[in-house]
């Protein structure tokens, strides 16, 4: 067979573009592998040498039997769990002992107080509440405002005009205060309702038509003249949840987007 010259040069550049791609192939995955075992050595020292305290939620263990299966974004609060620190030297410590249930701790900027959500009794609705680092001094945020998760710290921000001089602390936290049902989780309960036979309302309730949450916002010290409010910041026809606060005071959350047929039945899930 005949050999063409230009050929044979594309040829050879790909060959030689290949070598090249390899290389820097090589090159990075050697970069990404001591990148990484650098990482590991830095935290394997940070956490030898660690002098602080970890705050997190302690749920109670089940069995693989008891465990109840669910969304990937779980809207119900765990039962019987409670907010624990752990020391440095390994012992844990119980700081709401005197809650039917408790979770979502939220530690302040300056290290001095936990946001969480929480319950004294189980027949209660989820609360926010907020303590001193210790466990001390326990304040009750919320009221009559349904079930009311997932506390986070906000800026200081002033509502009252021109000036907007008399700035206070504010917290986001996502409440079932509008009543409203979930649309999502509405549709696909009557779905799994007709095409599975669930006629079991007690399984019903389980799968969907739960309520719908929304962020809602307060503030935690008084403001002159008009005291404590509170109101509702996102509107929804299924839930929005999960918020955290960016660097420049905006806040970041996630939102179960339904609208309509898109996506339908699940809809899609955004930030």
């Amino acid at each position: 067979p005949s050999f063409s010259p230009k050929l044979g040069f594309y040829v050879s550049q790909m060959q030689k573009d290949e070598e090249k791609n390899m290389r820097m192939k090589s090159i990075f995955f050697g970069k990404s592998v001591f990148t990484v075992a650098l990482l590991f050595t830095i935290l394997a020292m940070g956490v030898a040498k660690a002098e602080y305290q970890i705050v997190f939620t302690q749920e109670p263990y089940k069995k693989e039997t008891e465990k109840t299966s669910g969304w990937v974004f779980r809207k119900s609060r765990p039962e019987e769990s409670r907010i624990v620190v752990l020391s440095p030297d390994g012992e844990i410590s119980v700081l709401t002992p005197e809650f039917a249930s408790a979770c979502d701790p939220c530690v302040s900027y300056n290290g001095k107080r936990i946001l969480f959500s929480g319950k004294r009794t189980q027949q209660e609705h989820w609360n926010i509440w907020e303590m001193d680092i210790d466990g001390k001094n326990k304040k009750q945020i919320t009221k009559d405002l349904g079930d009311c998760a997932e506390p986070e710290y906000l800026a200081r921000g002033s509502i009252t005009p021109p000036e907007f001089a008399d700035k206070v602390r504010w917290i986001v936290f996502t409440s079932n205060a509008a009543a409203t049902y979930d649309e999502a989780l509405h549709e696909v309960a009557s779905l799994r309702s007709n095409h599975e036979e669930r006629s079991n309302p007690a399984e019903r309730s389980e799968h969907g038509e739960e309520l719908a949450t929304s962020l809602y916002v307060t503030n935690l010290e008084p403001i002159e003249g008009r005291g404590f409010v509170t109101w509702r910041t996102t509107f929804n026809l299924s839930s929005d949840f999960s918020p955290t606060m960016l660097r420049d005071g905006r806040v970041l959350f996630s939102s179960w987007q339904h609208h309509g047929s898109r996506y339908y039945p699940y809809g899609m899930f955004a930030l």
